[in-house]
């Protein structure tokens, strides 16, 4: 037995309707729970960066007042004092690089050994942080400036002269 013509378009309309109807809620729904999820991960980022930001800012925080500090207790030391205040200093540098050390041999050795205390200290407060590459100390009175590499130039030849200020 055949279907008559028009019940054949009957379940034609009535199958798409159904599929219509099937598909449409799932849809919809699928799009809410999507821009929710969406707007629920923006949030939870944006914490997460924001949190991010503060525990470096934190650590930043942390790192400089630990080079504040040691600044201060290099500032706090004898041995810079004792090696700027020196007497004679500028003498005893000539007197070193014109190598006419024996004149004044125990004053020499004083002055080396200030010398070599105050290097020291340089050379420590640079290795106390990683973010120290180098630490110059400028002697203004000698016309010298020295660094934790040990090295020391004088005024005219120091390569950063922008600092002198």
């Amino acid at each position: 037995m055949k279907l008559p013509r028009a019940g054949g378009r009957y379940f034609v309309r009535l199958t798409c309707c159904l599929l219509v109807i099937a598909t449409i809620p799932p849809l919809v729904l699928g799009a809410i729970l999507f821009g929710n999820a969406r707007q629920n991960m923006s949030r939870q980022m944006a914490l997460f960066s924001q949190n991010y930001l503060g525990q470096t800012l934190n650590a930043m925080e942390v790192v400089f007042s630990q080079i504040e500090d040691s600044g201060r207790q290099t500032i706090l030391d004898s041995s810079f004092k004792t090696f700027e205040t020196f007497t004679d200093g500028k003498g005893m540098e000539e007197l070193i690089s014109s190598l006419e050390v024996g004149e004044n041999l125990r004053g020499t050795a004083r002055y080396l050994e200030a010398k070599a205390r105050m290097l020291e200290q340089l050379r420590s407060f640079e290795l106390t942080n990683a973010f120290i590459d180098s630490i110059y100390f400028c002697d203004s009175g000698k016309g010298l400036v020295y660094s934790s590499a040990g090295l020391q130039y004088g005024m005219a030849d120091f390569f950063d002269k922008e600092w002198f200020g």
